[in-house]
């Protein structure tokens, strides 16, 4: 018998590379339309989960202005976590017409960092108008400040209440009436008790009304309260009303001393080149700044800024006083 042999010819053979999944934040939609909007809080969620094999952290939330607001439970999530990210926009500041607003998320998956950016876009109607859309109070005392709600519809709508979200926040309604261009406005009286702690406060008030499209006008409030100071400043903080055709307008803040010591002011610095300084110098000159708002360079939601106040006697010590400004 003879032998014989065989062979095994393997042709197109290949071997696919290893491969391994990549952790990964995947949100279900990362831009959300909501048309038409009403003043007030916007709320629009947006849902992930973590596809990945591996933990993903959450480092950070950047939104790009500051009537946006992100809220997220936790921080990090393990293979198969579902997550939802809020965004919250503060929609009284906003002028009408076209808006987007976005929150930047950075995490980390992998070891490396990552960023996704989401999006709600809509189409203000600015019907109802509160100014200041928001507050922002320094203070070292009681404290008492006047919120405008304007209506420009034919029938206005009601406030049913006025609450404040902490115990020293004391908001009181006053009566409607008509303004100089015959709007409905009513005007609500916030007074910043002298049971306030020292610290920072982020608070709110909210304006209830009896139209379901405005049911609730959240106005954000910050109090930053001071320990008690040797100098203040009058007014703090500085209210501006900007009106187009009209001179630019200026108020004059007056520098107090508890002591009656003379008051030196070396300089003034402004946050924000809308604003522009002039002051006293020299000891025997009162304390005081005269602060002015170019208003070209005031947008339709106003504007929110402070100058800072560096002064020599009778302490080395910085007064910032805000400076506010809206456009009726």
């Amino acid at each position: 018998m003879r032998g014989f042999c065989s062979a095994v010819l393997v042709v197109g053979l290949s071997l696919a590379p290893y491969t391994t999944a990549r952790a990964d934040l995947n949100f279900t939609q990362t831009t959300i339309k909501a048309g038409d909007i009403r003043s007030g809080i916007l709320t629009r969620r947006f849902d992930f989960c973590n596809d990945g094999p591996e933990k993903i952290e959450i480092i950070g939330l950047h939104p790009s202005c500051g009537c946006t607001k992100p809220r997220l439970e936790k921080l990090t999530y393990a293979p198969g976590d579902k997550g939802e990210l809020a965004m919250e926009v503060n929609t009284l500041s906003q002028s009408a017409g076209d808006h987007a607003w976005t929150i930047q998320v950075t995490y980390r998956a992998d070891g490396d960092l990552r960023e996704q950016t989401i999006r709600v876009v809509g189409h203000v109607v600015a019907e109802v108008q509160v100014q200041p859309a928001a507050v922002t109070v320094f203070t070292d005392h009681p404290f008492e400040h006047t919120l405008v709600v304007t209506d420009i519809r034919a029938k206005p709508l009601k406030i049913t209440e006025v609450r404040g979200s902490a115990p020293y926040l004391r908001p009181s309604l006053g009566k409607p009436s008509l303004d100089e261009k015959g709007r409905w406005t009513c005007s609500v009286k916030l007074e910043v008790g002298a049971d306030c702690s020292e610290g920072r406060h982020e608070e709110c008030i909210d304006i209830m009304t009896s139209d379901p499209d405005y049911s609730d006008l959240r106005v954000p409030v910050v109090v930053v309260k001071q320990a008690k100071q040797r100098l203040t400043a009058t007014p703090n903080p500085v209210d501006l009303s900007v009106s187009a055709g009209q001179p630019a307008p200026s108020r004059l803040i007056v520098i107090r001393d508890h002591d009656e010591q003379p008051v030196v002011i070396d300089r003034v610095d402004a946050d924000d080149p809308a604003l522009s300084c002039k002051w006293s110098e020299g000891p025997n000159t009162p304390g005081a700044v005269r602060v002015r708002i170019d208003p070209k360079s005031v947008g339709a939601s106003g504007l929110q800024s402070a100058i800072h106040i560096h002064l020599s006697k009778p302490i080395e010590t910085t007064l910032t006083v805000p400076v506010r400004a809206s456009v009726p």
